[in-house]
């Protein structure tokens, strides 16, 4: 329970319910992982910008900059404004481990 329960609230929320009963490994390969990105990077260009991240989210109901540039900013680890194949897949392990 106390490993599923990631927030620390004392129940299990649907996003937390849904990470237990995934398998990680799968989910986090090499092959998938590079899926993604490639998903993400519209251009093609290798790297996933604040333009390619807005897309991600175009029909939410999100549209504040600051939000995709804390989301670029949380990914970009050596800030060049972009996100790397390197820093994608970092970033998706410490979410998912």
């Amino acid at each position: 329970m106390k490993s599923i329960d990631v927030d620390r609230n004392g129940t299990i929320d649907y996003n937390e319910f849904l990470a237990a009963t995934m398998d990680k490994d799968k989910l986090t390969s090499k092959k998938n992982l590079e899926v993604a990105f490639k998903t993400f990077d519209r251009d093609g260009s290798g790297t996933i910008n604040l333009n390619e991240i807005k897309c991600i989210f175009d029909n939410s109901k999100v549209k504040d900059d600051k939000i995709f540039e804390s989301m670029l900013s949380e990914a970009d680890d050596n800030n060049d404004g972009e996100i790397s194949l390197e820093e994608f897949k970092s970033l998706m392990l410490k979410i998912f481990y």
